[in-house]
């Protein structure tokens, strides 16, 4: 049975890189930020 949401495997394992270098937040980790770079340029926002 596929339920929703479905994640592949690259996507699962984006997550348990993040989680597991233990740089979660924006105090101490950059994908927060480099997250919101790539997606407003995806955009066409500044």
């Amino acid at each position: 049975m596929n339920f929703w949401p479905h994640y592949d495997s690259d996507e699962l394992a984006g997550v348990q890189q993040v989680l597991a270098s233990k740089r979660v937040n924006y105090w101490n980790g950059a994908e927060g930020r480099c997250f919101e770079r790539e997606f407003t340029a995806a955009m066409g926002r500044p």
